[in-house]
Formats: C-alpha cells, sequence, structure tokens
C-alpha cells in the first residue's frame, strides 16, 4: 500500500501529468479519494522548493548551448512579464 502512495507522489510531481492524470491513477491503484487527493496534494508542490531555489542555476547552465540560449531568454521574459502583473494586482489577492 505504500507503493500505492509514493507512486501517486511521483506521477503527481511529474508535471506534464500533474493531477489530471494523478487523481485517476490513485484511485485506480486502490487509494481512497482523500489519500489520493493528499498524496497527489503533496506530489503537486513537492517540486516547487527546488524550483524555487535552483532556477536561475539551471538556467545558466542550460546558457551554455547556443540552441537553448534563445529558449532560456525567452522564459526569462515571460517570469519578468508574469512577476510585473502579479505586482501591478497584488492589492486584489
Amino acid at each position: 500500500m505504500l507503493n500505492h502512495y509514493f507512486m501517486t507522489l511521483l506521477v503527481a510531481a511529474v508535471s506534464v501529468i500533474e493531477l489530471r492524470g494523478d487523481i485517476p491513477y490513485g484511485i485506480a491503484m486502490g487509494l481512497t479519494p482523500w489519500e489520493t487527493f493528499c498524496a497527489a496534494l503533496i506530489g503537486n508542490l513537492s517540486p516547487v522548493p527546488f524550483i524555487m531555489l535552483l532556477i536561475r542555476r539551471i538556467f545558466d547552465f542550460l546558457r551554455k548551448w547556443p540552441l537553448l540560449e534563445s529558449k532560456i531568454e525567452h522564459l526569462e521574459k515571460k517570469a519578468h512579464l508574469k512577476g510585473r502583473m502579479v505586482k501591478n494586482t497584488a492589492h486584489w489577492g
């Protein structure tokens, strides 16, 4: 049973699948809906601290390849624009 929880956490951590595939997977493995929800939520949120702490280093590493440099620039520009939007609408939150 612990294996089903762990696999549910891992499926939720994969950004392509996320919760859309994880909740049906957990229920199909025999977990209750609440157990599936908790495992999926923890699995989905677990990569966030690592991404927040390491994204600049990862981007700097990926910039070494000319093919990826323009993609990284695009992602950073998009993130800055979204950050400005969040700051501008913070009073509504």
